[in-house]
């Protein structure tokens, strides 16, 4: 028979699950992490939590069916697709807290895009908007309001990505920086045309 393991990382908790070849739950953990409101319209999470919880959420379904788990074939992560995580090269933790989809705080930035000649040229390659729903806004807050982050960016000593990117890089002590295309196409970085990254949509929220 054959075992899929899984992971859910939502916006409230990490689950992992124990499902058969035919999609049949066997088993499930959860683990909730926190939710932080620095200011009105913010919303952050502990992305170190966030890892040390699917760890947690791990062992505790392997614990109650080691016999089951171990049988697993292969693991597969979902996660809370539009949130952001900028995390260190060499150890893969995170440099800031993960900025979570609901946060509002590049909705200036957007709002300038919205209203520019650059607004047809993301709808056409994205299929999306500019709305601080999705990352890119975010991250163009990053680059104006912290340094020494932004500096990082720039180096190349800190890396990007959805909580899929984040995860999957921890998991493999760095060996594996990737996302998928569903992910990749919520960040409006992606051309859903050309399947792949886009430089002037870089250069459009004004990151290298």
């Amino acid at each position: 028979m054959t075992i899929i393991l899984a992971v859910d990382q939502s916006t409230s908790a990490t689950k992992a699950m124990l499902f058969t070849g035919d999609a049949s739950l066997l088993d499930h953990a959860s683990v909730s992490h926190r939710q932080i409101f620095p200011r009105a319209g913010w919303v952050e999470h502990d992305a170190d939590e966030i890892y040390q919880n699917m760890i947690l959420a791990l062992r505790n379904l392997r614990d109650k069916d080691p016999d089951t788990f171990k049988k697993a074939a292969w693991l597969s992560i979902t996660n809370q697709r539009e949130t952001i995580v900028i995390f260190d090269r060499k150890s893969g933790e995170p440099l800031y807290n993960a900025i979570v989809w609901q946060d509002r705080r590049g909705e200036a930035f957007c709002a300038q895009i919205r209203n520019s000649e650059h607004a047809e040229t993301l709808r056409r390659k994205t299929g999306l908007f500019a709305d601080t729903y999705f990352p890119a806004g975010k991250l163009t807050w990053v680059t104006k309001n912290c340094p020494e982050i932004t500096g990082k960016i720039k180096n190349g000593s800190a890396l990007i990505g959805t909580i899929d990117t984040y995860l999957i890089y921890r998991l493999t002590k760095g060996k594996v920086y990737a996302t998928d295309h569903t992910n990749a196409s919520r960040t409006l970085f992606y051309d859903i045309g050309l399947r792949d990254w886009d430089r002037d949509l870089l250069e459009m929220f004004g990151l290298p």
